[in-house]
């Protein structure tokens, strides 16, 4: 008998015996790490956690009853199993945002409460990965049960953060189901806020806003039958949304709109919109309109051209009669002109004729000058002839250089030529200074002759009794 063929078979034995124990470990080792992360998230699970909302803040209860902070890195696992602690710390902000979209996928509706505020732990407000994965979460939970996150913001006492998170399930209440939308907002008639106040324009707005998108007859019919407080935030929202892929559309939906104010204001948009892409076209139209519609469409059409294009706006302007220009299309060119180039602006606003327009704008463009190149807008300053355009840049300017200079923003405040204006400018600046380098600012106090020796004491008095608080 040969014993090649059982050493043979031994061996084959051999090996798929170590197969079959390296497919079980491997298996084995998945269990296993499935068993962790599951440990891991039911070791929170084991207190459940009551909402009792207060802005977005819940609490829940410990094992003796007391009210405790639900730990910012929340047992709720997303993106790979990180909480919005650990998502929020990524030094990576495409990372955060894709970790962010993650979790909220992942979340159940009723761990979202104790989400958002673990993310209020996790991060200071003003955030802008913070803000957003409030609105995801706000969204997540009006896409699984819209009511139920409406009754929840409502709750809030916070009113500001209130209305804000309902807009923002509302939003995705109107994007499902517009009808039920327009129930919710009919129940809110009797909450004065709701009904006369800025929240009533901007919840309509935000229904007819996702509403004109699946039917923009019905959204429109709608938003004309709303109360006044209501019906310009939903025309606004409709015709804008409208405008922002077809503007002629819009604009002649906006036309089928009762004369008045509203419709006037609505055009203007419409315009300022149209004219961000197409310029020509958006004032060609509103130069069609009549009286108030015209001037408003004209108006916003220059000021959303000077957003994309300052100096051709600029150059429309300057080809209408310096007797015809508006008082807000000089305003509004070179406040928007001062963002992008606040010297280019200065020089053109010295062209224009006096008036509210310029005066207005003069504030603007210097602050914005006055933080790119100080010197620059100081010697163009120091030309500009007395008046209230003139104090309007001096304020700005002493405004703008105080942080870095206040002896200098102080001196300039003496400059100003009205009284009243002077002495507000002044006693402000002073009562700074004096705070923050009392022994520069007595010396100048006692130097000067740009103030008098009441004025002066006046201001130390000021600061006093602010140190004294």
């Amino acid at each position: 008998m040969k014993k090649t063929p059982l050493l043979a078979l031994a061996i084959a034995t051999c090996i798929v015996v170590i197969v079959i124990q390296t497919v079980r470990h491997s298996n084995l080792s998945g269990e296993v790490e499935e068993w962790k992360k599951k440990a891991a998230g039911s070791a929170g699970e084991t207190i459940r956690k009551e909402a009792a909302p207060s802005g977005m803040r819940t609490a829940r209860k410990n094992g003796n009853d007391k009210e405790s902070a639900p730990e910012a890195d929340s047992n709720q696992e997303g993106g790979g199993g990180a909480s919005l602690r650990q998502i929020l710390a990524n030094p990576d902000p495409l990372a955060r945002i894709e970790l962010l979209l993650a979790y909220v996928k992942g979340i159940d509706k009723e761990d979202i409460p104790d989400a958002l505020f673990a993310l209020q732990e996790s991060a200071p407000e003003w955030d802008p990965h913070m803000r957003m994965a409030v609105d995801l979460l706000l969204t997540r939970w009006g896409t699984l049960d819209a009511e139920g996150a409406l009754a929840y913001t409502q709750s809030m006492k916070n009113r500001k953060r209130a209305g804000q998170a309902s807009m923002q399930v509302l939003r995705v209440l109107a994007s499902q189901d517009p009808e039920k939308a327009k129930e919710w907002l009919a129940t809110l008639t009797d909450n004065p806020e709701a009904k006369n106040g800025w929240m009533g324009h901007f919840y309509a707005g935000t229904v007819a806003t996702e509403w004109v998108r699946q039917d923009p007859e019905a959204a429109i019919a709608w938003a004309k039958s709303l109360p006044d407080s209501q019906r310009r935030g939903a025309l606004g929202g409709a015709l804008e949304t409208i405008a922002a892929t077809n503007p002629v559309e819009a604009a002649g939906l906006a036309m089928d709109l009762e004369a008045g104010k509203e419709r006037s204001d609505v055009v203007g948009k419409i315009a300022e919109s149209w004219a961000e892409t197409a310029p020509k076209d958006a004032l060609a139209w509103a130069m069609t309109l009549p009286g108030e519609d015209g001037e408003s469409a004209v108006n916003r059409a220059i000021s959303g051209w000077a957003e994309v294009d300052a100096p051709a706006a600029a150059a429309f302007v300057d080809e209408i009669p310096a007797d015809e220009r508006s008082d807000s299309q000089i305003r509004e060119v070179a406040n928007r002109w001062a963002n992008q180039e606040p010297a280019a602006a200065a020089q053109w606003l010295d062209t224009q004729p006096d008036g509210r327009g310029k005066t207005d704008a003069m504030g603007h463009v210097v602050w914005n000058w006055t933080n790119a190149d100080p010197q620059a807008a100081s010697a163009w300053l120091i030309e500009q002839p007395a008046g209230e355009a003139r104090d309007r840049g001096i304020g700005a300017l002493s405004k703008a250089t105080f942080d870095s200079d206040p002896a200098a923003a102080v001196i300039w405040a003496a400059e100003i030529s009205n009284e009243r204006t002077r002495t507000a400018s002044l006693e402000r600046g002073v009562r700074g200074w004096l705070d923050r380098d009392p022994e520069a600012a007595q010396q100048w106090l006692n130097t000067t002759d740009a103030i008098s020796a009441e004025e002066a004491r006046k201001f130390q008095e000021a600061a006093q009794q602010d140190r004294d608080k």
